[in-house]
């Protein structure tokens, strides 16, 4: 899981105003974590004070101790999902107002270099993938991440025998979730890209439909969504495929290691090294992580999906603008004298002119025509008086003043 380290930081400075949330959040995970693994560890008395010892005095403060823990997980799970997602829906805020401005800001030749359909979907898709990242994907993986911790804290401290032999079998479990992240951050990018080519068919479809009814070109077109769809529809199987395998083959793993422990265990109860209470509550905790450990797994593929999106995003707003608009200039109330053109060249690809040398002097209040072949630079010589684009050479003069 790859992220450029300058768009990480970037993207730590839309979270820094929320920093207290954001710490709040995090004491909120910690206690979640903590509770669940306590939870487990409440077993262990039950079964050896409750119905082995028959404690009468935990029999009333243990069941009280476990509504306790139940009702204080779900307090601080609310307290956690809440920030999390008050910081995430304003970052989201932030970022598509911040890249529409940008966007909106660019000159005519941006727009011609990506289709509208393109900038539609890195302005509503890519920013709701984000969103979605900040808001659910990364708190709960660093959520279940402290369960973990706390887990092992638990498992250790009944037996550290029976925790060393179950820890073994992790770092194989974890093998998947790298291998497959990676494959998952490559259809990431490859799905958000089919999602702004099908917009852009869609959209150039509906906007060119008198030429597609006049032309007769309806079967053609729907062959072309259909393949673009086909394309898109492989994309989202594959991406499921590796989502879904991570899961029961660290289920599978699991297993191994945990029938193991049901054998061992066993032979510590027999021989009175642990109590049946420790031993289930043992067992309790090693059931426990790998919720944690499957939601770690699924966020890591979903997160390297994401890296796309944010890729894409800074793309954007890092594009420069091509014309320099200058705060202190003239404020234009209409042609008193004369436009000039002065030896006026320009190309869009910086090779083929579209216009070479052009000299031209038009007056105030009289009417000029411009006639040619299509391809002429008609279009282009008006483009230029209003600033869609600067002369490549030359310079174009309005009442005497460059109009950059």
């Amino acid at each position: 899981m790859k992220i450029n380290k300058e768009y990480l930081k970037r993207l730590l400075l839309y979270l820094k105003p929320y920093w207290k949330r954001i710490v709040l959040s995090f004491i909120a995970m910690i206690i979640v974590g903590a509770l669940t693994s306590l939870t487990a560890y409440l077993i262990k008395p039950v079964l050896d004070k409750i119905f082995i010892a028959k404690d009468k005095k935990m029999l009333i403060l243990l069941p009280f101790a476990v509504m306790a823990t139940y009702f204080f997980k779900g307090l601080f799970t609310y307290i956690q999902s809440y920030q999390t997602m008050y910081v995430a829906e304003n970052v989201l805020f932030n970022i598509r107002n911040q890249i529409f401005k940008h966007i909106i800001n660019l000159p005519i030749g941006f727009f011609e270099k990506f289709h509208t359909s393109e900038l539609l979907s890195r302005v509503l898709n890519d920013t709701e993938r984000l969103q979605y990242t900040i808001a659910k994907v990364m708190p709960e993986a660093i959520r279940e991440f402290f369960t973990i911790v706390f887990l092992f804290i638990v498992i250790y401290t009944i037996d550290f025998k029976l925790a060393l032999i179950s820890t073994i079998v992790f770092p194989i479990a974890i093998y998947p979730i790298v291998k497959f992240g990676k494959d998952m951050k490559k259809l990431g990018r490859k799905r958000q890209i089919s999602i702004a080519n099908i917009t852009t068919l869609i959209q150039e479809s509906f906007f060119n439909i008198r030429l597609i009814k006049g032309f007769i070109t309806e079967d053609k077109e729907t062959e072309k969504f259909l393949k673009k769809s086909h394309e898109f529809l492989n994309i989202n199987l594959k991406s499921f495929r590796i989502s879904e395998i991570t899961s029961p083959l660290m289920e599978f793993i699991g297993s191994l290691g945990i029938a193991f422990l049901i054998w061992f265990g066993g032979l510590l109860v027999f021989r009175g090294t642990i109590s049946v209470g420790g031993f289930f509550s043992f067992m309790a905790g090693l059931f426990l992580l790998y919720r944690p450990f499957k939601t770690i797994a699924k966020a890591s593929n979903s997160i390297n999906s994401s890296v796309g999106a944010i890729e894409r995003v800074f793309y954007i707003l890092d594009t420069k603008p091509t014309q320099e608009i200058k705060p202190n200039g003239y404020v234009f109330d209409g042609v008193k004298d004369s436009i000039i053109f002065d030896h006026v060249s320009f190309t869009y690809d910086g090779t083929k002119y579209a216009l070479k040398d052009i000299n031209l002097k038009v007056e105030a209040k009289t009417i000029v025509a411009f006639v040619g072949e299509s391809g002429g630079g008609k279009t282009t010589l008006m483009d230029l008086i209003p600033r869609f684009y600067d002369p490549t050479e030359g310079k174009i003069l309005i009442d005497g003043i460059d109009i950059r």
